[in-house]
């Protein structure tokens, strides 16, 4: 279960989760969240910087990044969002980058 995996390990992986085939991508992505929530205690961390690069769009035209957007609901949509909000709130030299990731998930939220 997701709830089991400890954090020192997604903080040593944490880019696997780019890997991750869309229904593995959202049940492990709580586990993800909550990392970048403890990294943040000290730095902007790499489980972070991971799933700001899960969110943000791709500049060409990317299968698996829709199919991972596709499983999603407003309800998810609006939980990531208070969390790209989060990270703002807690390290706004970092703004530039969770922009561009927190309004492709405010446009999904309105589609």
């Amino acid at each position: 279960m997701w709830q089991d995996i400890h954090l020192e390990h997604i903080s040593q992986f944490s880019y696997a989760l780019i890997y991750f085939k869309p229904k593995a991508f959202i049940y492990f992505l709580p586990a993800f969240l909550i990392a970048c929530i403890e990294d943040y205690k000290t730095e902007f961390g790499s489980s972070c910087d991971t799933i700001l690069m899960c969110f943000t769009p791709p500049k060409e035209k990317n299968k698996e990044f829709e199919a991972r957007m596709k499983l999603f609901n407003k309800k998810q949509f609006n939980i990531i969002k208070r969390f790209l909000h989060y990270l703002v709130a807690v390290d706004d030299q970092e703004e530039s980058k969770i922009q561009s990731a927190l309004n492709y998930i405010e446009n999904r939220i309105k589609a």
